[in-house]
């Protein structure tokens, strides 16, 4: 069987090139793509799918990936982050009935913050499966988050664009 075809997508099912996220000013309604100290983004949707393509069927199984976490780290290996230290970005697992509430990610470079991610039905294997599926949004093969953006009050950070990397990590096989 194949490893894991692990695919970001967003909220339309397209393939994800990058998150970016937006404010809604509570005073004027409109949506605005810069955050300043204090702010909380609307949530942002993102996908991650295995053995997934929208609209197009998956005819062959591949291993499902389990013990899956979702961790940030930052743009450039060996930098520090203010944005990954101060954990500016918290996630919500939308694959369950309830609201389960935000985890923020991130923190300290030797022990950062992950949060387990699954898809439906799959939340005790944390696990997204690697099925054969008919290239429908309704299936176990894709994990749905909420991901917002939120900057402390007291944050060190100066002015300025904030690149980050979304870490996905999980096992799959006889490991």
């Amino acid at each position: 069987m194949q490893k894991p075809a692990i695919t970001w997508l967003d909220s339309n099912l397209d393939v994800l090139s990058s998150v970016s996220f937006e404010y809604t000013d509570p005073d004027t309604s409109e949506k605005k793509t810069t955050l300043k100290k204090g702010q909380t983004s609307d949530p942002t949707v993102v996908k991650i799918a295995n053995n997934f393509t929208k609209s197009a069927a998956a005819l062959e199984a591949v291993y499902d990936a389990v013990e899956c976490t979702l961790s940030v780290k930052p743009a450039v290996d060996g930098t520090e982050s203010v944005l990954v230290k101060e954990k500016w970005l918290s996630v919500s697992v939308a694959a369950t009935a309830g609201d389960t509430g935000y985890t923020a990610i991130g923190g300290e470079t030797d022990a950062p913050v992950a949060i387990d991610i699954y898809a439906k039905d799959l939340e005790a294997d944390k696990g997204i499966s690697g099925a054969v599926n008919d290239g429908s949004a309704n299936t176990t093969n894709i994990a749905t988050l909420n991901i917002k953006a939120a900057i402390p009050s007291e944050t060190t950070a100066e002015g300025g664009r904030k690149d980050f990397v979304l870490v996905l990590a999980y096992s799959y096989g006889d490991q």
